[in-house]
């Protein structure tokens, strides 16, 4: 008898470990679930900052044409006007 009751014992201790596993499991699953949408949410915004990056980069190459450009216009009023 003592050994129906140690089978049933373990049996029993099997169980609870394999309910355990699937809880763990099913826990594990919807966070990895929650963690890719995190990471897509996070791949959508850095590509979002790298257009927005591309942006104030062509901005500032702009600025810096149109400042040069500014430079040189006001270089060649002073050259003018020191001529005079």
């Amino acid at each position: 008898m003592d050994m129906l009751q140690i089978l049933e014992s373990k049996i029993h201790t099997l169980l609870l470990t394999v309910k355990k596993l699937k809880e763990d499991n099913e826990r594990l699953t919807n966070e990895n679930c929650h963690l890719v949408s995190q990471i897509e949410a996070m791949k959508g915004n850095l590509l979002k900052d790298c257009h927005n990056m591309d942006e104030l980069h062509k901005e500032r190459e702009l600025t810096k044409l149109v400042v040069d450009d500014l430079i040189r216009s006001i270089d060649s009023l002073v050259e003018k006007e020191q001529v005079k």
